[in-house]
């Protein structure tokens, strides 16, 4: 297992958070997923511009004539070209079918040549469901090589709402549903969208037989799996027979009516890596508890490194509450070096269960306090990715 430096938590600084990091080894790791098998875009593509507030629509070729709508890019553009989508606010009237290993990358101001020159955080790219759809259904045809992209967007209001043409996942991913589509997901914010689905969830995403989907640097707020019956799992993320990395993200106030508040892993071992879970609530309760920031089910055995896990919930009143992580009879999963708000933990793995003192965490600043919190030494260099 990796290891920290002088077996000490370290954290990257996103900005508005910081999240655990392991000095070195976490840089390696994820730039490597960027570069390796499959995420690997073989050859440069063209590029096609999307602008919301343009008076008509285009041919998509410039900023100039650019297309209104990502839809209209995505039916243009061809494997691996890339999209560049404007700043401003794309209120959806049906979803977005991300059908092809295409590249979409908001943030930009409407005048760059160079995708390097966008800022995606202060030009919002914020596509809406509207409360009404899905925002992104991604499916890639059989034998795809390529993984698309979806990277430097705020992903708001979708609501899987169980009107959707397959019956089998029509309730699940209000953010994003992503089947059998290795996708990058990365420098984006998923707030407020809803899965509804009974025995479903993934409020923001929900991956289903997907061998490799990579999420880095996201941030997940107030992101909701309910459906009446306290069965919805996975408040945020649901992840159904796959195998996602999960990296450098924050988890805060997300809720399901289930359980994993933040998290539902159903099988496989993903790899949760670098992350901090805060304020996210299960109200449901299964074999092993109730899971506030992640259930593991099905014989689930991901690798959960370098986390801050605290402050979580699981608000049924059968024991055992497991208001951080809980998991059933068959599924194990890996703990190393994480900060964890729940007996059982600290002292093996190098885990500690030690109040991270975030700055304020009510108003999402979820940096540490170097003075106050012992375990982080003021003097290391933090490091963006």
């Amino acid at each position: 297992k990796p290891r920290p430096v002088g077996g000490e938590l370290h954290f990257f600084n996103y900005g508005r958070f910081r999240a655990p990091r392991i000095i070195g080894l976490a840089i390696i790791f994820a730039f490597a997923l960027t570069l390796g098998t499959p995420f690997i875009n073989a050859a440069h593509g063209g590029v096609w511009y999307v602008d919301g507030d343009a008076a008509s629509s285009g041919d998509g070729t410039s900023w100039a004539t650019a297309f209104n709508t990502v839809q209209e890019a995505i039916d243009a553009a061809q494997k691996p070209d890339e999209i560049w989508v404007r700043a401003g606010t794309y209120a959806l009237s049906n979803r977005i079918d991300l059908n092809k290993a295409v590249r979409l990358y908001g943030g930009f101001a409407g005048t760059e040549t160079e995708r390097n020159q966008r800022n995606w955080r202060d030009n919002e790219t914020i596509i809406d469901g509207a409360s009404v759809y899905h925002c992104f259904y991604v499916e890639m045809p059989p034998f795809e090589t390529l993984h698309p992209e979806i990277n430097g967007f705020v992903i708001a209001n979708g609501t899987a709402n169980g009107v959707d043409a397959d019956p089998d996942y029509n309730g699940k991913g209000g953010g994003i549903f992503n089947r059998q589509s290795p996708t990058l997901i990365q420098n984006c914010i998923f707030r407020n969208n809803t899965a509804t689905d009974y025995a479903g969830g993934g409020g923001a995403i929900f991956i289903a037989f997907v061998n490799a989907p990579t999420i880095i640097n996201c941030e997940f707020y107030d992101n909701t799996a309910i459906s009446g019956n306290n069965a919805a799992h996975g408040g945020a993320i649901h992840s159904q027979s796959s195998n996602p990395t999960i990296a450098g993200c924050v988890f805060q106030g997300n809720t399901a009516d289930g359980v994993g508040g933040a998290l539902f892993i159903n099988g496989n071992t993903p790899s949760i890596i670098n992350c901090t879970f805060n304020g996210n609530t299960a109200q449901g309760w299964q074999d092993g508890g109730g899971g506030g920031a992640i259930y593991n089910s099905n014989g689930a055995a991901p690798d959960i490194t370098n986390c801050i896990l605290w402050g979580d919930a699981a608000t049924t009143t059968s024991p055992p509450f497991a208001p951080e992580i809980a998991k059933d009879s068959i599924s194990n999963p890996s703990v190393f070096y994480c900060d964890i708000g729940q007996a059982g933990y600290a002292g093996t793995n190098g885990n500690i269960n030690d109040d991270p003192q975030f700055l304020d965490a009510g108003n999402r600043d979820l940096h540490i306090d170097p003075v106050s919190y012992t375990h982080l030494r003021a003097h290391e260099t933090v490091l963006d990715l």
